[in-house]
């Protein structure tokens, strides 16, 4: 669909399984295929894109972000570091790096030109934690391990809660500064 932006990169995908089960293909067989896909990654990421745009089109969003961020006294550090915990949140709320990204930017944007951060750090910042769901094993990829008892989610969070507060220190310390360093700090009217 980078190419051709006439081809669904979803419909793709269903042709090119629909094709492995066609008979003399013989790549895939009902009880290799339940075998191997469980229903809860499938549901996961079908219900994943609807409930961001629920909570874009009820206003949730803007709620939080107008009890997090009412009044615009609070300083550049806190706004990022509020940033970063609402677009967590957001991001365990729907477990989707796309999904989160395009909810997050859609509120933060807006909080981030009225109190002049730099737009450039609270998009780094923004997809940094599109990438960062070690806390609960809720992205889809998760929903497919999890499946074969190789792991649990207390072994999530003994390996996600580190991870975590090295993302939260990049987000808050780190990109802010190398995004002032390097110059880059124009903000969107």
């Amino acid at each position: 669909s980078n190419w051709i932006k006439s081809i669904n990169v979803t419909m793709t995908a269903i042709v090119a399984v629909f094709v492995m089960f066609l008979p003399g293909v013989n790549l895939l067989t009902g009880k290799q295929y339940l075998s191997s896909v469980k229903p809860l990654g499938v549901i996961m990421l079908l219900c994943v894109m609807p409930l961001a745009s629920a909570m874009s089109k009820t206003g949730a969003g803007e709620w939080l972000v107008a009890a997090l961020f009412g009044d615009g006294s609070a300083s550049k550090t806190f706004l990022y570091f509020a940033i970063t915990i609402v677009a967590l949140i957001i991001h365990c709320a729907v477990p989707s790096g796309s999904g989160n990204a395009a909810l997050s930017a859609s509120l933060m944007f807006p909080v981030a030109a009225a109190n002049g951060l730099a737009l450039p750090a609270v998009l780094l910042i923004l997809a940094m934690q599109g990438g960062n769901n070690f806390l609960l094993p809720l992205e889809a990829i998760y929903s497919y391990t999890y499946c074969y008892d190789s792991w649990d989610f207390k072994d999530n969070l003994k390996a996600g809660i580190p991870i975590s507060i090295l993302s939260l220190i990049m987000c808050v310390i780190i990109i802010p500064a190398l995004v002032g360093i390097f110059g880059i700090v124009g903000i969107a009217a």
